[in-house]
C-alpha cells in the first residue's frame, strides 16, 4: 500500500478540433460528454478512455502514447462528432468494442432532428472501420426506414453489454415510426429499450412496458438474464426485467 498517487497519463485538449474545444463540461448531465473508463475482460493491461471525438485505448505497461486512437470524427465525416457517451469491449472475451458517439448533422439548412446516436461496433482487432453502426442509414432513398430514428445514450456509459449473452448490447432507443408496426408490435412510448445484435444490428429483445422516459439508465444482472432500467417512468423509478425464460 502506498500513500502517494502516481500519474500514468494524462489527456488535454489541445489536439481536439476546434469546434469542441468550447462545448466541454466536466459537470454536464448531457449524453455526448462520456468518461467512463473501459477494460478489456482478458487483458487487463488495456484500458479505454473516451476524449471528446476520440477514444483512446492505452497499455498501463507503457503509458506514454495510447497503442490504438478510435478516430470517430473521421468515421462519416458529413456529420460532426460532439462526444463519445461511452465505449468498452464485449465482456466475455473483449472480441468487439462498442464506441457511443453522439453526432450532429454538418448541414446548416438540416430540419428536425440534428442530433443522432449511434452505436458503432468495431472488430477489436480491426478499429480502423466499424463493422455495423446501429440504427442503420438507408442506403438508398427507396430503401425502407428502420423502425428505430436513434438510440438515447446515458451519460458517463452510452450503451450497455449483456453480460450473458456475447455480442449484444442493450440501448435507448428512439422509435419514430410507430406507425410501421402492426397488430402486436404497436408500443405505448417512443422510447424502448432494445437488445442490438453487434454483429447484424438485428434487434434479440424490445422492452416497452412501463416505460415513460427518454433516456434511461440500463444495467444488466452478471448472471441471471435480468435488466435493470433506471427512470423508467421519471427520476428515481426503478423497473427490473426478466429478458426471456
Amino acid at each position: 500500500r502506498t500513500k502517494t498517487v502516481d500519474t500514468l497519463f494524462s489527456l488535454t485538449d489541445e489536439e481536439l478540433p476546434l469546434e469542441l474545444e468550447h462545448s466541454w463540461d466536466e459537470f454536464s448531465h448531457d449524453p455526448k460528454f462520456g468518461t467512463n473508463i473501459g477494460v478489456h475482460p482478458t487483458n487487463t493491461n488495456l484500458t479505454s478512455f473516451c476524449h471528446q471525438s476520440s477514444v483512446k485505448i492505452f497499455d498501463l505497461r507503457n503509458t506514454s502514447q495510447p497503442v490504438e486512437t478510435i478516430r470517430v470524427d473521421q468515421l462519416h465525416p458529413a456529420m460532426i462528432t460532439k462526444g463519445i457517451s461511452g465505449a468498452n469491449w464485449s465482456p466475455q472475451s473483449g472480441k468487439y468494442f462498442l464506441a457511443c458517439p453522439v453526432k450532429k448533422n454538418f448541414r446548416k439548412n438540416y430540419e428536425g432532428n440534428s442530433e443522432f446516436h449511434k452505436t458503432y461496433i468495431f472488430d477489436s482487432n480491426h478499429l480502423t472501420t466499424p463493422i455495423q453502426t446501429w440504427p442503420a442509414m438507408p442506403k438508398t432513398p427507396k430503401e425502407k426506414k428502420s423502425l428505430y430514428d436513434t438510440a438515447s445514450f446515458s451519460h458517463n456509459f452510452g450503451a450497455n453489454w449483456c453480460p450473458w449473452e456475447e455480442g449484444v448490447y442493450w440501448t435507448t432507443a428512439t422509435c419514430k415510426y410507430n406507425k410501421q408496426r402492426t397488430g402486436i408490435q404497436k408500443i405505448q412510448t417512443q422510447f424502448t429499450v432494445v437488445a442490438v445484435d453487434a454483429v447484424t444490428g438485428g434487434i434479440v429483445a424490445e422492452i416497452s412496458e412501463d416505460l415513460g422516459n427518454s433516456t434511461y439508465l440500463i444495467d444488466c444482472h452478471k448472471s441471471r438474464n435480468w435488466v435493470i432500467v433506471g427512470n423508467a417512468r421519471g427520476a428515481g423509478d426503478l423497473v427490473i426485467y426478466q429478458a426471456g425464460e
